[in-house]
């Protein structure tokens, strides 16, 4: 075997593969820390939708359940929709809903209650007992039900003219006793950064004006519904 076929790489072409190789070993990274960015993105979304789909549905059941009495024909449940305007965490609303137990069962947070006593559930946004988080949660008679509940809001429909339909929404100041509708919404929000930029954007819920931008990185997601009273 002759000199020349032994010879190996030249410095030149050394130098080329090491930065090829490199080249390749940043892309790849690259494509890493995208996917990983990616999946946590999802992640974050896909707990945010069912966190608030959770918290609505919640929400539209209690509120359904408002004034339920075992008779009909008795007096209705006293204060049956009880609002407090501006109360919580960021200026949300609280809501205390109070019903009739039809079967022996509990409250929001597993209280008993006897057939014929009247449940009574207070919904509200509190900043989190839970010191690992920073984002203020969804309460419900004192005890934390749902974490990542930035903002409530209700406006309620007032049958002004006696055909059960409502006439008017309203956001406060609304006579409970002419209410026969309720629009809820509420802002969950992620827990961590997920997004790559600076958010920046603006949320309302319902009628009220614009919340301020955010200027964090945190997912954000509105939920809304309107819920019908029939117990009037």
């Amino acid at each position: 075997m002759n000199r020349a076929q032994q010879q190996g790489l030249s410095l030149v072409e050394l130098m080329l593969a090491m930065t090829v190789g490199l080249l390749l070993m940043g892309f790849i990274i690259q494509a890493f820390v995208a996917n990983k960015a990616a999946n946590r993105f999802n992640d974050a979304l896909s707990h945010v939708q069912e966190s608030g789909r959770y918290g609505i549905d919640l929400l539209r059941s209690e509120i359904r359940m408002s004034g339920y009495r075992l008779d009909p024909t008795t007096a209705p449940v006293a204060n049956a929709l009880v609002h407090a305007d501006n109360t919580g965490s960021n200026d949300s609303d609280s809501l205390t809903i109070r019903y009739q137990a039809d079967v022996n069962g509990t409250d929001c947070v597993g209280n008993p209650i006897i057939v014929g006593g009247v449940i009574t559930n207070t919904f509200d946004v509190r900043d989190s007992n839970d010191l690992t988080r920073s984002r203020p949660s969804l309460f419900c008679n004192g005890v934390e039900i749902l974490p990542g509940v930035e903002n409530m809001q209700f406006e309620f429909g007032e049958d002004l003219t006696g055909d059960g339909a409502a006439n008017s929404y309203v956001a406060n100041g609304a006579n409970m006793n002419n209410v026969v509708a309720v629009r809820v919404a509420i802002l969950l929000v992620t827990e961590d950064n997920v997004g790559s930029e600076t958010e920046g954007r603006r949320y309302s819920l319902l009628s009220q004006l614009p919340l301020d931008p955010f200027d964090d990185k945190r997912l954000r997601r509105v939920f809304s519904l309107g819920v019908v009273i029939r117990n009037n």
